[in-house]
């Protein structure tokens, strides 16, 4: 489309075309209503709020346009999408009462004392283990993802052990005196993107294949969730590899707010510079403070100072410079980016002609980091 205003002219046909589906789709919701206790009425389309279930997220994310609210606990359908979710909703329905806390509390208490626990909590344990059954004359190849009946691994090892087929009957059909124990482990979300699909599906009754690209998306998306539930939680630096901040798509022009917590003060300088330098996240748009009520200046002494070959310094100055003191922030090790964001282009190295040299950095207090 020819003219400096095309894409302007796009955007407000797209829009009047949203419009109009979400018109229609609020009119066949009047005509033929959804009417369940999970779901509400809102200005731009539907509120869905269930309990937890891995099938009421599957089903939701096959809805075009469906996003969750990580701040409100909920999940948005625009009306444009009310004829897909209409074809969902039995399933979801179905499974939110599944889930629902006093449903579960009823099926635990029916279980208690049953043989049907008591064989649950023996499968448990025997995954738990982490081994498989390997026929002696066709074992799978080491550090590779492949296919078995408890999903996609990897196996590390084949200890050459021999399998005692009454006692593990139960819980592998099948096995015979050839086999061998393998020991398995689950695949990071890299060796998942860098494993290459299989044209054909397997063999029907396989011992292990080589995996389909339909094992191996639904693979790597929970993957990528593990990823992200770890960077969330511990705040790792190597979490970083997985969250590009220019690969995030949004629907609209919403923020998008990472936090992350780290042990150490020199951690989080890591993280910083890394998303700075590496990832293009403007400095300004990071702020990091403690985790904690307390102040990480700390009571032990850290890098440089602590390998000092006459023992810790302490002819750092007692008292910070006025202004300096116990603000909302990190330990001195961490406050270099807080201050790089007050003081523009000083530097570091203006900092330690200001306030002195890093005499005690903390490191057994976490820090919190907003990016």
């Amino acid at each position: 489309m020819p003219g400096k205003t095309a894409a302007r002219r796009v955007g407000r046909w797209l829009a009047e075309l949203e419009a109009e589906a979400d018109a229609k789709g609020r009119d066949a919701f009047e005509f033929d209503p959804i009417e369940s206790t999970y779901l509400e009425l809102g200005k731009a389309g539907f509120k869905i709020k269930t309990p937890y279930s891995r099938t009421v997220v599957d089903e939701l994310r096959e809805i075009p346009y469906s996003r969750w609210d990580g701040d409100l606990k909920i999940w948005h359908v625009p009306y444009r999408s009310y004829e897909d979710l209409r074809s969902h909703w039995p399933a979801i329905e179905e499974a939110a009462r599944w889930n629902e806390p006093e449903e579960r509390r009823r099926r635990a208490e029916e279980r208690k004392g049953s043989e049907v626990e008591a064989k649950s909590k023996l499968r448990s344990a025997e995954r738990k283990r982490r081994r498989y059954p390997l026929a002696s004359d066709d074992l799978p190849p080491l550090d590779r993802v492949v296919g078995i009946p408890y999903g996609l691994v990897i196996f590390t090892e084949v200890t050459g052990e021999l399998v005692e087929p009454e006692a593990i009957a139960e819980f592998y059909p099948g096995v015979t005196e050839d086999h061998v124990w393998g020991l398995w482990r689950k695949p990071t979300l890299d060796e998942l993107v860098r494993t290459w699909p299989a044209k054909v599906p397997h063999v029907e009754g396989a011992e292990w294949w080589r995996p389909t690209i339909e094992e191996l998306r639904p693979a790597r998306r929970a993957a990528r969730r593990e990823e992200d539930r770890k960077f969330r939680n511990n705040g790792s630096f190597e979490s970083f590899a997985f969250i590009n901040p220019k690969e995030i798509n949004m629907a609209d022009d919403s923020t998008v707010t990472i936090r992350a917590s780290f042990s150490t003060p020199e951690a989080a300088d890591l993280a910083v510079e890394h998303l700075v330098q590496q990832q293009g996240v403007s400095r300004p748009d990071i702020f990091i403070q403690s985790a904690t009520g307390e102040n990480t200046s700390g009571s032990r002494a850290s890098g440089g100072d602590a390998s000092h070959e006459d023992g810790t310094r302490h002819d750092g100055p007692r008292r910070r410079h006025r202004g300096f003191g116990r603000y909302r922030g990190g330990s001195n090790c961490g406050c270099s980016t807080h201050f790089r964001r007050c003081r523009g282009d000083k530097g570091f190295e203006g900092l330690e002609r200001t306030v002195g040299p890093r005499r005690h950095a903390r490191a057994d207090l976490p820090l919190t980091a907003h990016f």
